[in-house]
């Protein structure tokens, strides 16, 4: 934390900037900006940027969140595929971002550390295309689709990865926890 007489915020985002994170280009573009302190004893800042349907308001598109661990998200990162990380995993997707942040910051916690948004091309409908192979799940008032092979074994993350590789959805980080008592992780 910081010292007395410092702004913990800007310690946080000063401290957040530094590397060659995705998270720091992000903070340097100004992109982000700190939302709220959260965690035991309020000590890790939430970093967070609007939707892609929030910012670009005469274009909405398609859009789908999912909350992932740190490990998961670095994987993510570098090669733009979603991995499932064992043969049990739901590796659940959801278009309502309220949904997913219950999974990152809520009620349900379960170590997340980055929600991504995955922003669909026009012309696409990869709702319906996720119906059709049946790997959704109505929960706490949402849709969520698994992607991983819990789900019709993981014919969902096959499909949404191939979106994914042939730029047909984009995606780009709208949150992370960002704990000031640890050093980020850098890109290698």
């Amino acid at each position: 934390m910081p010292s007395e007489g410092e702004d913990p915020v800007q310690t946080l985002v000063d401290k957040m900037s530094k590397g060659g994170t995705h998270e720091a280009g992000a903070l340097q573009r100004g992109t982000f900006r700190f939302s709220r302190w959260s965690g035991p004893g309020n000590r890790v800042g939430i970093i967070s940027s609007p939707s892609f349907n929030e910012h670009h308001s005469g274009e909405k598109r398609q859009t789908f969140y999912r909350a992932m661990k740190e490990d998961e998200f670095r994987a993510f990162e570098k090669d733009e595929q979603l991995t499932p990380v064992d043969r049990n995993a739901y590796m659940g997707i959801s278009d309502s971002r309220d949904y997913v942040t219950k999974y990152f910051d809520g009620p349900i916690r379960n170590d997340a550390t980055h929600v991504v948004e995955f922003i669909v091309q026009p012309g696409v409908d990869v709702e319906q295309e996720l119906l059709g192979l049946r790997v959704e799940k109505a929960e706490s008032g949402a849709l969520s689709f698994g992607l991983g092979p819990k789900q019709a074994k993981g014919v969902g993350g096959e499909y949404f990865n191939h979106l994914l590789k042939s730029r047909c959805i984009r995606w780009r980080l709208v949150a992370w926890k960002a704990d000031p008592s640890t050093k980020p992780k850098y890109k290698k």
